[in-house]
Parts: structure tokens; C-alpha cells; sequence
């Protein structure tokens, strides 16, 4: 674990409805349309989902960010930012079979420990594909206390 900065750049953006058992289908498909709509991927899909609402049935607003190769006009499938940075985060790279509730809680001790807070109600995952299986980067915002 550790606070990092992050940034994507040209990045591609969509915000869709999901349950947390529909994330990989979601990132999935959302990459697959990038390259439908003749764009290439060049970095790993990041989501952000509400940490309050993650655990519940019913689905959430999940916005999708992939880093593309080109600057792109919004158009009906995604948006465009040219942009993202998240200065401040703990990051916690896991499998899908590790235990996300657990991971969080490490994450907000760790935090609290070297003097940071968690600032935002949103959960980021970054999803990247080694071998046919995800590992995800799950980030947290924080601000020093």
C-alpha cells in the first residue's frame, strides 16, 4: 500500500448503471465500444463507483474512464476529459477473489496512520488484464490531516 498520484490523459469517459457483479462486464464492453468506435486503448480502464452504495443490490452510477490514443469528440457512446488527476490516493492492488471490504478498511487505517483522510465517497478501480485475469488498483482520495 502507499498514497500515489495518478493521471490519465485523452481519456475516453461513459457513466452507465451497474451492480458490483456487473463491473467486469461493464469494463469489458466498454473497452470492446473504444475500439468499435475506432479508437485504441492505451492504458488500463478505471471506474469510480460510490464506496456507500457499492455493496447494495441495486445498481449504481459507475463512470468508466479509458485512456485513448487521440482527442475525441463527445459523441452518444462517451465523453471526453482531457485530464484526470487524483493527487492524493492509497492504493491497494488485489484479485477479484481478494476481499474488497477488508482491502477498504486497510486502505482507511493506512490512511489515518500516515496522516491522511479519506475526502470522497468514491471508490476508484483500476482494472488491468495479466494473463486473462484482473488485478485491480483500488485507489481511495486523501487529503493530509
Amino acid at each position: 500500500m502507499d498514497i500515489i498520484k495518478s493521471e490519465l490523459h485523452n481519456v475516453a469517459c461513459l457513466e452507465k448503471m451497474a451492480t458490483k457483479e456487473e463491473l467486469i462486464s461493464l469494463v469489458l464492453g466498454s473497452e470492446k465500444q473504444i475500439f468499435v468506435d475506432g479508437l485504441y486503448k492505451n492504458g488500463p480502464t478505471m471506474i469510480s463507483i460510490s464506496m456507500s452504495g457499492f455493496r447494495s443490490k441495486e445498481p449504481q452510477k459507475v463512470k468508466v474512464y479509458i485512456p485513448v490514443n487521440i482527442e475525441i469528440e463527445a459523441n452518444d457512446s462517451f465523453s471526453f476529459i482531457e485530464h484526470l488527476v487524483l493527487e492524493n490516493t492509497v492504493v491497494k492492488r488485489l484479485s477479484l477473489e481478494d476481499n474488497l471490504d477488508k482491502a477498504i478498511l486497510d486502505m482507511k487505517e493506512f490512511s489515518k496512520v500516515n496522516g491522511y483522510e479519506v475526502v470522497e465517497d468514491l471508490l476508484y478501480m483500476t482494472f488491468t488484464s495479466v494473463y486473462g485475469e484482473y488485478w485491480i488498483d483500488l485507489q481511495l482520495v486523501v487529503e493530509e490531516v
